[in-house]
């Protein structure tokens, strides 16, 4: 009788987490992260609700929360990974969520109406070179009518400096994709450039996540390097779930995320303020393994 193709080879590839203690570790690192992301839900509800929010622009408000919403996003999606092991497919999103966190930082350090004004009209105009560049015959329905929208948005008269901004740098630029943290800001092209100028002292977060694992993982690079050999001698997939990984992912994530998070309250009052200072606290005496992790107890090698 021939072979169940419906079912994996055990030795090259199982689904299931065997141990015990190995699904118990993995539970825990995930929720660690699941309150880490509970505790943003509230800075998020805070952000959108509270009365000193009345003090800030509408759209500033709204590009904000939307842009922290993203964040809790990637967070959650990392933490549901961690929970079923996959590990490999989480770094991943770590690498989405540092770059995010990043350009968060930048939108609200400074000047954060501009910046907000700069987030629209890139992410608009984006949407809008990409419909423009398809022909009508090959549009998908309704997206004629959502280019109207759009340009119809990109109307408003309080964004035309920041559309005669985006349109010098489109013309000037060769052959990239305009990023929001350009616009009157030459200096700034890529995200590289963000984190040379506005935040050095990521520069290793930035190499080990974006430019180290985190790279290997978006781009399927690197994939031959370790082995493929079990230790009974039978060849295999190495299975991405190591409790080890696990931790380290979960601890870096936690060391991604505390100075937006920090920088985002710090825009309510200071009982909020308080309130959180209060739970990150419980939250790290809880958690102290994860609580300060360093980078390079990932080995990378033992990830494929």
């Amino acid at each position: 009788m021939g072979s169940n193709l419906f079912e994996p080879v055990p030795s090259l590839l199982s689904r299931t987490i065997e141990h015990e203690l190995t699904q118990e570790q993995l539970s825990y690192y995930g929720e660690a992260l699941d309150k880490l992301v509970s505790i943003g839900t509230h800075l998020l509800n805070w952000e959108c609700q509270d009365d000193d929010v009345n003090s800030v622009s509408g759209d500033e408000a709204l590009v904000v929360a939307a842009a922290f919403r993203r964040l809790l996003q990637l967070m959650d999606a990392i933490s549901l990974q961690i929970k079923v092991g996959a590990v490999d497919s989480a770094i991943v999103h770590l690498r989405v969520l540092f770059e995010h966190c990043v350009q968060f930082e930048h939108l609200i350090s400074n000047d954060t109406l501009n910046r907000s004004f700069c987030m629209v009209v890139a992410d608009k105009y984006r949407i809008v070179e990409s419909i423009r560049k398809t022909p009508l015959s090959k549009r998908i329905p309704d997206e004629s009518s959502y280019l109207e929208h759009l340009e119809t948005q990109l109307g408003r008269s309080e964004l035309q400096p920041y559309k005669e901004e985006y349109e010098r740098l489109r013309l000037s630029a060769t052959n990239k994709e305009l990023k929001w943290y350009n616009l009157f800001n030459n200096k700034l092209s890529d995200f590289s450039k963000l984190v040379e100028f506005e935040f050095p002292a990521y520069k290793t977060n930035y190499r080990w996540i974006s430019k180290m694992f985190g790279n290997d993982a978006v781009h399927s690079t690197n994939l031959i390097d370790g082995s493929f050999v079990n230790q009974d001698g039978s060849t295999g997939i190495i299975q991405i779930r190591k409790p080890i990984e696990a931790f380290a992912l979960a601890g870096i994530v936690h060391n991604v995320i505390r100075n937006p998070f920090e920088k985002f309250v710090k825009r309510r009052a200071a009982k909020r303020q308080s309130e959180y200072i209060k739970a990150i606290m419980v939250w790290e005496v809880a958690h102290k393994d994860l609580a300060f992790p360093k980078l390079n107890n990932y080995n990378q090698k033992n990830h494929i």
